[in-house]
């Protein structure tokens, strides 16, 4: 899969930088991505299609995949969550293989169930 990677200057070699530049990111954020070690990035769903996502990184914006793990149980990324990103060696691959804990949750009730609360996001 070739993914694009869009830079805010053209010298960047690389999606790692500082995640302040991250909008939302904090301590605590800092403190779940700490257990990454080696070729892992953070970063933001900022849209999602099908098995894409576009990522903001610091610095940048980058189309990532979604593993294949996730496809297979059910669990997928939304815009607004935070995520580890495997940078491949491969210039401008990268794949999203973990959400960092989520702080709110979206809950809307079923309709016609009167009043049954829905799913979890």
């Amino acid at each position: 899969m070739s993914n694009n990677v869009k830079t805010e200057s053209p010298d960047r070699n690389s999606i790692h930088g500082d995640n302040n530049n991250i909008p939302g990111w904090n301590e605590e954020f800092e403190l779940a991505f700490s257990a990454y070690k080696g070729s892992y990035v953070p970063g933001r769903v900022a849209s999602r299609h099908k098995t894409v996502c576009e990522v903001l990184v610091p610095g940048a914006v980058v189309q990532a995949g979604i593993s294949g793990t996730f496809q297979r149980i059910g669990k997928q990324p939304v815009v607004g969550d935070f995520v580890v990103l495997l940078d491949k060696p491969e210039p401008g691959s990268c794949m999203v293989v973990n959400i960092l804990p989520r702080k709110i949750c979206l809950s809307r009730r079923v309709a016609g169930d009167g009043g049954r609360k829905g799913r979890h996001l």
